[in-house]
């Protein structure tokens, strides 16, 4: 709702993955399958619009990754976010929409198609109704700076 002027909290189940974390250097191989499949092919396409290192590692142009699993996020901003990109896409099989409430827009998040870069440190969002029946299928990831 457009007309809402302040955010709300809910808890949601995430995990947030950087280079020193275990789980990262527990399942560093899972990862790098990761790297090649998804992260390469989205940083190939942003090359163009945001310059970033040549390794072909997750953690090139960001430092973080938040993996949201099975949640339907409430209006917030990623305050702690240290500049104002971050790339969101869906994983899973559930379609669901970024809403921005101020701008009273919702943009389609179709998994595995969608690529959304927003500066969501200054810009409120939430994720339009999502069929319970879907949730469990629903898989978010941002990667951000931190």
């Amino acid at each position: 709702n457009a007309d809402c002027k302040f955010a709300f909290s809910n808890n949601i189940k995430c995990c947030k993955i950087n280079q020193k974390s275990k789980y990262y250097n527990e399942n560093k191989t899972e990862f790098k399958k990761f790297n090649l499949e998804v992260i390469k092919p989205i940083f190939k396409m942003l090359k163009h619009y945001i310059e970033l290192d040549n390794k072909d590692v997750i953690f090139t142009g960001f430092n973080e990754m938040i993996v949201n699993s099975s949640v339907r996020s409430a209006i917030h901003t990623d305050s702690k976010n240290a500049d104002g990109v971050s790339i969101l896409f869906t994983l899973g099989d559930c379609k669901s929409n970024i809403a921005l409430p101020d701008y009273n827009i919702s943009i389609p998040l179709i998994p595995h198609k969608s690529l959304v870069i927003l500066p969501l440190k200054r810009m409120r969002h939430s994720n339009d109704e999502i069929n319970e029946n879907e949730l469990n299928k629903r898989i978010s990831i941002v990667l951000y700076n931190k």
